[in-house]
């Protein structure tokens, strides 16, 4: 057995990748101990193996005999570091669900690298490739990019940035790649503020308001998960560039061709998925980008050898021109995700019209919402018919076996299981969904325990709990209880259910039954 090591220059600089593979597990220890990284052990070991077998396999088969899976190892690790499937709860360690997943979208990624080659190199980076293939199929019904926030600041946090800007400048410094990296953020930084000050917005997991304006700038320029894809992932050496001016070109079309992708979605997993494949487009597009660049810095100015010179003005007003039509590109591609500010949530909710509270229904105000939210507490009745209006327009699209009028007012993982047991009732199937005739609401806070989540608005219904029927059937007597849910908001204001009481995950003012 032949094992191919790092070369002795290699040796006496110190090999890149142990410092990327302290950063990625450094932050991977950090997930499951302080950050909550909705992530298992067994998901991120299953990527790691499965990278590095697949390495070994295809260094194999393509002549280069076997060679230590470093590389193959630590593809695993950043796409176990991205990847996240619906369902697998922050907390939860040694969960097995989806690690199969794991395996394959790790295996594929390291496999392009062997497939999709460029003279005598690969394309693509192998994990950015595969984590793009794998979110486009799967959807975000299946998996989604890690969070673009991590947490309100804490000390985990701290480490975190620390670990990835120490460990992110000590690579590059070494490659030379830290003008690359200068040129996306600044590129990237120009772009987001030009599509914030437009009124972009997007939905996230983690906020119940819609982040728009100067907090979607903030988010997307100090976000943890964009740091670690300009610092490690963009600067992969054999995907880029050879010229260094082509590199610095390079990331600056990355740094806006991000902000142009991810401006028509008005969701965080379509603008992560965005942001993702940008990279793929450009890697891909790598040679063609140098060749440009070289031949533009080749091509003399006019009149070049007669002691002219090109005319600074024309340079600087070539410059702006730039400038405006890219602004102007952002603005237009960012129409379909702008706020609509004067949207109201209650005419906007899906099934038949709202019309306001049950007879009976007393509603309450937790002293933690009035502190918080006190436009919402103001609005505590609206906000709370809002809810119960949704609960009912859920649970007679279960009952009627309407996956798409249960998908129109969910999301997230109660949207997961909302259309599952619709589509179950629409196959003939038995399933069961628990609903409430309510008797009295409290408008609370709901924190979603142990993930990197803001605290959301919730309803708690107290009243008669009983399995929903179909349209006319005798739903059953019932028995007391108490339910939660939690509420998200889009960038209209149109509000969807997010979670149940009985997900373990939902801690809130008022205790369920």
């Amino acid at each position: 057995m032949r094992w191919v090591r790092p070369s002795g220059a290699q040796r006496r600089r110190g090999d890149p990748r142990r410092t990327v593979a302290a950063v990625t597990l450094g932050l991977h220890v950090l997930g499951q101990t302080s950050l909550d990284f909705a992530v298992s052990v067994p998901q991120i070991t299953a990527a790691i193996a499965a990278g590095a077998l697949t390495d070994l396999i295809g260094a194999r088969l393509s002549g280069r005999g076997w060679i230590g899976p470093a590389s193959g190892m630590l593809t695993g690790s950043g796409v176990a570091l991205v990847l996240r499937l619906v369902g697998t709860e922050a907390g939860d360690h040694w969960a097995t669900t989806g690690w199969p997943l794991f395996a394959v979208v790790a295996a594929g990624s390291v496999a392009s690298k062997y497939v999709i080659r460029h003279r005598d190199h690969h394309l693509l980076n192998p994990s950015n490739a595969g984590l793009v293939v794998a979110f486009l199929l799967l959807g975000s019904a299946r998996a989604e990019p890690l969070d673009l926030w991590w947490g309100p600041l804490s000390p985990g946090l701290v480490a975190a940035y620390l670990l990835i800007v120490v460990g992110g400048v000590s690579v590059n410094r070494r490659l030379g790649l830290l003008p690359l990296v200068a040129s996306f953020g600044a590129t990237f930084a120009a772009a987001a503020g030009v599509l914030a000050a437009w009124g972009h917005c997007f939905t996230a997991r983690w906020s119940f308001d819609p982040v728009c304006d100067a907090h979607l700038w903030w988010i997307l320029v100090t976000s943890p998960e964009v740091f670690v894809f300009a610092l490690f992932m963009l600067t992969d050496p054999r995907t880029i560039p050879s010229s260094p001016r082509a590199r610095v070109v390079f990331g600056g079309l990355v740094g806006f061709g991000a902000v142009l992708a991810l401006a028509p979605f008005d969701t965080e997993f379509g603008a992560k998925v965005a942001l993702l494949a940008t990279l793929t487009v450009a890697t891909a597009a790598r040679s063609l980008i140098e060749r440009a660049v070289v031949s533009g810095l080749a091509r003399p100015a006019a009149g070049e050898g007669r002691g002219a010179v090109r005319p600074r003005a024309a340079t600087v007003g070539a410059v702006l021109a730039l400038a405006l039509v890219a602004a102007a590109s952002l603005v237009v591609a960012g129409a379909p995700a702008r706020r609509i500010a004067d949207a109201d949530p209650l005419t906007a909710a899906a099934g038949p019209p709202l019309a306001g509270l049950p007879p009976g229904v007393e509603v309450a105000v937790s002293p933690t919402l009035a502190e918080m939210k006190p436009e919402v507490a103001a609005d505590a009745e609206r906000v709370a018919a809002a809810v119960l209006h949704l609960l009912d327009v859920e649970a007679r699209a279960v009952s009627a076996g309407d996956g798409d009028t249960a998908a129109g007012v969910t999301v997230g993982e109660r949207r997961q299981a909302a259309v599952a047991a619709a589509l179950a009732v629409a196959k003939g199937k038995a399933r069961t969904w628990e609903v409430v005739d309510p008797e009295a609401v409290t408008v609370t806070v709901v924190w979603p325990e142990g993930r990197q989540n803001l605290a959301r608005v919730g309803v708690a219904v107290e009243g008669r709990c009983h399995d929903a029927a179909p349209p006319g059937a005798d739903p059953g007597g019932g028995h007391d209880c108490t339910r939660v849910v939690a509420v998200a908001a889009d960038r209209s204001g149109r509000w969807f259910l997010v979670a149940g009481v009985d997900d373990p995950l939902l801690v809130a003012d008022v205790e369920p039954t």
